[in-house]
């Protein structure tokens, strides 16, 4: 898997927002492997804003928090990341 710079990152993140284009244009104006990565760094962008240096921290969840967003997620129509945004 290729590591890509947090500076290419924010650059393609901005360069789409600006409207310089999609992500198929925007992965081969930046050397990215594919479009699909693009819309990923798109996807992290709008849930958690732009990637800084700062590592992530693995986030330990209790038990019940995880029971409770498993039955969130089965008897309601939200998707995955909305349920991950409403257990965070």
């Amino acid at each position: 898997m290729v590591k890509y710079s947090i500076e290419l990152k924010q650059r393609v993140i901005q360069d789409y927002l600006s409207g310089k284009g999609g992500s198929t244009y925007l992965a081969k104006l930046h050397n990215v492997g594919s479009s699909s990565q693009v819309r990923r760094w798109i996807r992290n962008y709008r849930a958690e804003g732009l990637p800084t240096a700062h590592s992530k921290v693995n986030k330990n969840y209790s038990m019940e928090l995880k029971e409770n967003a498993v039955q969130c997620y089965l008897t309601t129509d939200l998707t995955y990341e909305a349920v991950a945004r409403k257990f965070e």
